[in-house]
């Protein structure tokens, strides 16, 4: 007479393919968090680029140059560029950083009196980037001059007139075709 129950064998074919089915579904659950974390990763760096120029686009739009203000400016170097904006709220200085330091690309501005000096406690900041390993920037500025792009500028030091296009490279592992580049109207002279 048989016993009721299993073999050790039929428990061995069971767990095994209990594992199988648990293992497979197992690696599509962490397959699919893994896309949801990458899409919504590659979501907020696309947001930060539009955001980004969207501003960038703004502050050149809104650019200040007179020849009768002696404060005019439009500089940069391989830290970042500042410039002069006058929009509804006054006259700014408006600055576009890579703050190595905290790994972050920042846009940073303060109010000028009508001498062009600072107001203390108007500065603000804006930081982009925040969640990803920046490996460098680069700036570029086109010149229609020479019909060619340079990567600083000095106005009016070392140049008498304005970029045509500003460019700006993002390096970095996690950002690819990162890319910004925003025209300078120049109709606009006060």
């Amino acid at each position: 007479m048989r016993e009721k129950g299993f073999t050790l064998i039929e428990v061995l074919i069971a767990v095994t393919i209990s594992g199988i089915i648990l293992g497979s579904v197992g690696s599509f659950i962490y397959q699919g968090i893994r896309t949801w974390e990458n899409t919504e990763r590659g979501t907020s760096r696309n947001q930060n680029l539009r955001v980004l120029q969207n501003r960038l686009k703004s502050d050149l739009d809104n650019l200040f140059k007179s020849d009768i203000f002696e404060a005019n400016l439009f500089k940069s170097d391989y830290e970042g560029i500042n410039w002069l904006v006058l929009d509804d709220n006054g006259l700014k200085k408006v600055s576009y950083i890579f703050d190595v330091r905290n790994n972050e690309f920042v846009r940073r501005t303060v109010e000028l009196d009508f001498r062009g000096r600072e107001i203390e406690g108007t500065e603000s900041e804006l930081s982009f980037f925040t969640d990803i390993q920046i490996d460098r920037i680069d700036y570029e500025f086109f010149n229609s001059e020479y019909d060619y792009w340079q990567t600083n500028w000095d106005f009016p030091d070392n140049n008498d007139f304005l970029p045509l296009a500003v460019k700006i490279n993002f390096l970095s592992d996690e950002l690819i075709d990162s890319e910004i580049m925003v025209e300078v109207h120049r109709q606009k002279e006060y």
